[in-house]
C-alpha cells in the first residue's frame, strides 16, 4: 500500500460539498489504486467531517490561517509536499490555489484547482477579484476543473480563462450508498399524516432557504400538515431562524445541523426541495436526493437545469417564487421517485478517473 496518493487542499472539514467530494475521491483512490491520499485544510474552524477523513488517511494537517497571508500558506504547503510526496494536488478553495499550485510546480507535482460555483451575481468588483485570482493561477495549475458544464461556460466567459485550461468534471457521489437508501425507501410504507420536505445545503448566501421557508408557510396556511428539515450550517443560520419565527412556522421546522450520513436523512423525506440562487455550481445534494429515490423540486437556474436535464428528472420552479415552490412541492409529493439512470453519470469512480486524467503528466 502506497502513501503517495493525491493531496486534497480544503478550506475546512465542514460537512458540505467540497469536503464530501474529497472524502469520496480519497476512498475511490484507495480502492482503485491502493494509494492513501492526504488532506490539508486552510483553517481548523470547522471539524464536522474530520473523524471521517481520519478513517481514510493518517496524513492530515492544517495550515492555521489567521490572515490571508498567501506567501506563508504557500511555504507551509510546500513543506508538507516535500514531506508527503503526493502524486498530485487538488485544491478546492479559490485564491489559495495560487500559492499552493505554485509550491506544487516548484516540486514538479501536478496541480488542479476546482471551480465549484458560477460567477457571483453581485457587483462587478467581485467578479474582477475572482478573475485576477484565476488568471494568476494559470501558470501553475494543470487544469481548472469546473463542476458542471454550466460553471465551465460561465467561468470562461466571466473570468476570461482560456477554454483549453478548463475541463468539466461533475462532482460524483458513492452511488451504492444512496441506492441502498432507495431500496430501503421502497420497502417501507411512507407516512402520509404530514408532508416531510427537506433540503441539504450550507446556510450561505448562494443558497436560498428563505424562499423555501416562505413556501412551507404557504403550505401550512392551506391546512396541509407539513414538516421541513433544513440540514446544514453556516453564516446565515441566525437570519434563517429569525425568518422562521417571523413566518410563524418554528414548530414545523427541524434543524439537524451538519450530518455526515446524508443518505439516512434523505430516507425520511417525501420531497427534496433545492432552493438556490443562480450562482449554484452543481448541487451535489440534489444528485444525492435523486440517487436516494426522493422526488425533487429545484430552482430553475443553470446548475439545477443541468442536473435535472431541463426537468426530465424533477420539477424546476422560478427562483425566488415561494408560491410556485409550494405548488410544486405538493404536486411532486404525488409523483414516483426518479429512476436510477437519472444519476448514472455522477458515479464517484468516474469523477476520480477524470481528476487522475487531468493530473496525469501525459495530459499537458
Amino acid at each position: 500500500m502506497s502513501m503517495n496518493g493525491t493531496m486534497h487542499v480544503l478550506y475546512s472539514f465542514r460537512a458540505e460539498g467540497c469536503p464530501r467530494l474529497a472524502l469520496g475521491l480519497l476512498e475511490a483512490e484507495l480502492k482503485q489504486t491502493n494509494r492513501i491520499g492526504s488532506v490539508v485544510t486552510i483553517t481548523d474552524e470547522f471539524c464536522d467531517l474530520e473523524p471521517e477523513f481520519r478513517k481514510l488517511t493518517p496524513k492530515i494537517s492544517c495550515l492555521h490561517r489567521k490572515q490571508k497571508d498567501f506567501v506563508k500558506v504557500g511555504f507551509r504547503a510546500r513543506r508538507l509536499m516535500r514531506e508527503w510526496k503526493p502524486s498530485g494536488i487538488i485544491c478546492y478553495p479559490l485564491g489559495f490555489h495560487v500559492p499552493i499550485a505554485a509550491a506544487a510546480v516548484s516540486l514538479r507535482i501536478p496541480a488542479v484547482a476546482t471551480i465549484q460555483n458560477a460567477p457571483p451575481e453581485g457587483p462587478p468588483a467581485a467578479v474582477r477579484k475572482l478573475q485576477i485570482c484565476l488568471l494568476a493561477g494559470v501558470p501553475f495549475v494543470r487544469r481548472y476543473a469546473a463542476c458542471s458544464d454550466f460553471v465551465n461556460v460561465q467561468s470562461c466567459r466571466a473570468y476570461r480563462i482560456p477554454k483549453r485550461l478548463v475541463a468539466t468534471v461533475p462532482n460524483g457521489i458513492p452511488l451504492g450508498e444512496f441506492f441502498r437508501c432507495r431500496q430501503k425507501r421502497m420497502s417501507v410504507a411512507r407516512r402520509r399524516d404530514f408532508l416531510h420536505v427537506g433540503m441539504v445545503a450550507s446556510f450561505e448566501c448562494h443558497k436560498d432557504q428563505s424562499t423555501l421557508l416562505a413556501a412551507v408557510a404557504h403550505i401550512h396556511r392551506r391546512g396541509r400538515p407539513v414538516k421541513l428539515s433544513l440540514i446544514g450550517a453556516g453564516s446565515q443560520e441566525k437570519r434563517l431562524r429569525e425568518e422562521t419565527a417571523a413566518l410563524g412556522i418554528m414548530e414545523f421546522v427541524n434543524w439537524p445541523g451538519c450530518v455526515s450520513d446524508v443518505a439516512s436523512q434523505l430516507g425520511y423525506l417525501d420531497v427534496f426541495a433545492y432552493s438556490v440562487h443562480g450562482q449554484e455550481g452543481l448541487g451535489i445534494a440534489l444528485v444525492e436526493a435523486l440517487a436516494a429515490g426522493v422526488p425533487v423540486v429545484a430552482s430553475d437556474v443553470g446548475a439545477c437545469r443541468e442536473v435535472l436535464e431541463n426537468g426530465r428528472w424533477g420539477a424546476l420552479v422560478k427562483q425566488g417564487d415561494p408560491q410556485a415552490l409550494a405548488d410544486a412541492i405538493i404536486e411532486t409529493s404525488l409523483t414516483p421517485p426518479p429512476p436510477p439512470e437519472s444519476v448514472r453519470r455522477f458515479d464517484i469512480l468516474d469523477t476520480f478517473h477524470a481528476y487522475q486524467s487531468l493530473l496525469s503528466r501525459a495530459n499537458v
